[in-house]
């Protein structure tokens, strides 16, 4: 059991003094990593997640915190992050890099993950590791090694069924003896994944447990707890039609807030943007009834065609029914939207494109709607 008083000189900024371990990240990188978070969408590190933060507005990118679950071997993530550097010209900033993010896989082998981690570096940002409860010992020695070499800390991502097993509170106390870190040098994320919409109303009391469960709740540099209601596939949504599906993780985040007091910490919200959590290997492509999903306030507007090979002409029709105020700020000329009102695609076989623009209303959208909302 780790006697947390006696590690507070190792601890960063106000706590005390760098220790003696290698340190990588100076003062204002220090800050960027203490920084508070206000939306921490977790994104897979694909062409269209990854082109849609490259042309993004720099007022939302610099309001999200990435997680990037990774599926290969990081190359494409580092390329597109680069092109963010020298777009936004950005002083420093970071992203949360998972190279085991499906449960029950083996995940990337821990030389490409390594390797992964530092081509961000190399493209100008700084790299935090994620793990877990259920990552191999070969996996937490990259994570321990990075965070001890570059002091950048780790991100430990817990699943709803790590809290269905018991002691809790001391399986989390050993994971951070192996990392060598505190739970300051620690951000914890909560995952609950899938949330079907009718789970919303008992999820938020199941949430509190989870965080009364945990050691030292205030002590952990960030808490999130992630979750998203967009199903694995379409096969639920009506053709030749917009669809309305309930966004079941911000009716828990309203939840949450509407018993902000019961709770021993506020987290931040986390979500999967349109995505389900599963690494889904098409979204409406080749052979598939394209669909666009369009996060409208608590709810998600799916257009779904009739067929693969329905005329271009009939799903832009489609997309032209959507509402023009889509909770993207007029003021912003939101890439978004504004795809949508321009209806400027190959067609609706280039699902790439589509999940692309999607993605970047939900980032500018969702925004909007947290502005309001406590930074954590």
């Amino acid at each position: 059991m780790i006697h947390w008083p006696a590690y507070t000189a190792f601890l960063p900024g106000a706590l005390g003094t760098k220790g003696s371990c290698a340190m990588d990240i100076n003062d204002s990188g220090q800050a960027v990593l203490e920084r508070p978070w206000r939306h921490l969408p977790i994104l897979k590190a694909k062409d269209a997640e990854l082109g849609a933060l490259e042309v993004s507005q720099l007022a939302v990118v610099d309001r999200l915190t990435p997680m990037f679950d990774l599926f290969d071997d990081g190359r494409r993530l580092a390329r597109s992050l680069g092109r963010q550097r020298r777009a936004f010209g950005v002083a420093e900033g970071i992203v949360l890099v998972d190279g085991n993010p499906q449960p029950g896989t083996p995940g990337l082998d821990p030389v490409t993950y390594r390797e992964a981690l530092e081509d961000v570096v190399a493209a100008g940002w700084i790299a935090v590791p994620v793990t877990g409860l259920r990552r191999s010992d070969a996996y937490r020695e990259v994570v321990t090694g990075w965070a001890g070499e570059k002091g950048t800390g780790a991100v430990v991502r817990l699943l709803r069924e790590d809290f269905q097993e018991p002691s809790i509170g001391q399986r989390v106390d050993d994971l951070l003896n192996t990392l060598e870190l505190l739970p300051q040098q620690v951000d914890l994320v909560i995952d609950l994944r899938s949330l079907p919409y009718e789970q919303v109303e008992a999820t938020w009391n199941a949430v509190r447990g989870m965080l009364l469960a945990l050691p030292v709740i205030d002590a952990w540099r960030h808490l999130a707890v992630a979750a998203t209601g967009m199903p694995a596939d379409m096969r639920g949504v009506e053709f030749d039609a917009i669809t309305p599906l309930p966004r079941s993780e911000w009716a828990l985040r309203l939840d949450i807030l509407d018993r902000a007091g019961r709770f021993p910490r506020l987290p931040t919200y986390s979500d999967y943007v349109i995505a389900h959590p599963d690494d889904e290997p098409s979204i409406g492509g080749a052979g598939q009834p394209p669909n666009f999903r369009f996060t409208h306030g608590p709810e998600w507007l799916i257009v779904r065609g009739a067929k693969a090979d329905q005329p271009v002409d009939r799903f832009r029709e489609l997309l032209a029914t959507l509402p023009a105020d889509g909770g993207c700020d007029a003021s912003s000329s939101c890439a978004g939207e504004r795809w949508v009102r321009e209806q400027d695609f190959d067609g609706p076989s280039n699902a790439t494109t589509r999940r692309r623009y999607a993605t970047i209303h939900h980032l500018s959208a969702t925004t909007q709607l947290l502005s309001s909302q406590p930074a954590a």
